[in-house]
């Protein structure tokens, strides 16, 4: 399910179904959930990029908490 963003339209927001079937002319996708390595399909390869949050208070776990802010 997606929708337009109602201050930009070049902006869609959706749940991970939309990945499914994205609209025409989508160059990038920002994903707050882990996707498979097949989605987003029509993303070419060199545009992504992972990014990993880590949500845990451990500055063991979390050695840039400091920025957190």
């Amino acid at each position: 399910m997606g929708a337009v963003q109602q201050h930009d339209p070049g902006v869609t927001l959706g749940n991970a179904g939309v990945l499914d079937e994205l609209p025409e002319g989508v160059g990038a996708v920002l994903s707050l959930c882990q996707v498979g390595r097949m989605r987003p399909t029509r993303i070419e390869p060199g545009n992504h990029v992972q990014v990993w949050l880590v949500d845990k208070p451990d500055p063991v776990e979390n050695p840039n908490l400091d920025l957190a802010a």
